[in-house]
């Protein structure tokens, strides 16, 4: 049923569980793994530079740096399984709704069949100030979305 699933990765204990579900299922179908991370440099920008000229260059470049490693982490954890995998890192700046906007033209461009993430399952007013990638997608998402919650949180 699946030939291309596209997992989105953060590093976190939710996508952890995400990846480890996109495993078994890749497997299962004989699908192939497209493991993508995104960058947020955007919102990094806005947030710390507050409308002041500074170089964030080195901090972007860092943050790619630990986006890579993320997902050769991932990589390995599906190879040792057997599953066929691809990388890719993106960067919020390459669509106008932010993570959300990139995951789902990544979808399209790696004609993604379905797309697994992990959800931290925040609410409350969590919620209200982090909001949520996982929600955004989902309304945006060209693709079936598969979300794997991340043990409960307290709000």
């Amino acid at each position: 049923m699946y030939k291309r699933i596209l997992l989105a990765t953060d590093g976190s204990e939710a996508s952890a569980l995400a990846l480890a579900h996109a495993i078994r299922l890749a497997k299962d179908q004989g699908a192939t793994l497209r493991i993508a991370s995104v960058v947020e440099s955007t919102r990094m920008m806005l947030s710390l530079a507050g409308g002041y000229p500074v170089d964030l260059g080195p901090l972007v470049d860092s943050l790619r740096e630990a986006a890579t490693k993320m997902i050769d982490e991932a990589v390995a954890a599906a190879r040792t399984d057997g599953v066929a995998t691809e990388t890719v890192l993106l960067d919020d700046q390459d669509a106008p709704q932010g993570v959300a906007g990139v995951l789902g033209k990544e979808a399209l461009d790696s004609q993604a069949d379905l797309m697994v993430l992990g959800t931290h399952g925040r609410s409350g007013v969590r919620h209200l100030l982090l909001g949520s990638i996982a929600e955004s997608l989902v309304r945006l998402a060209p693709v079936p979305v598969l979300l794997v919650r991340a043990k409960a949180v307290a709000t």
